[in-house]
């Protein structure tokens, strides 16, 4: 899961992630990959407030971009 999110976001997707407790939260750049397969650090482009993230509670997600449409569900 780690590694769709990293490539969406190299590619320029933003990445819409929707978690078990059913927020979701939209993220564009990537803060640190950390060596822990389940925890990235993101934010959501400006740079104000980054978010340390386990993505063990992340169910879907939705790469945002206006031409392509798909979801990844795990």
């Amino acid at each position: 899961m780690k590694k769709h999110i990293i490539d969406y976001i190299s590619k320029g997707y933003k990445v819409k992630l929707n978690f078990s407790d059913g927020n979701t939260m939209i993220f564009s750049n990537i803060v640190n990959e950390t060596e822990d397969d389940n925890i990235i650090e993101l934010d959501n482009g400006d740079n104000t407030i980054k978010h340390v993230l386990n993505l063990r509670y992340v169910v879907y997600i939705t790469p945002l971009e206006e031409i392509k449409r798909q979801r990844i569900s795990f």
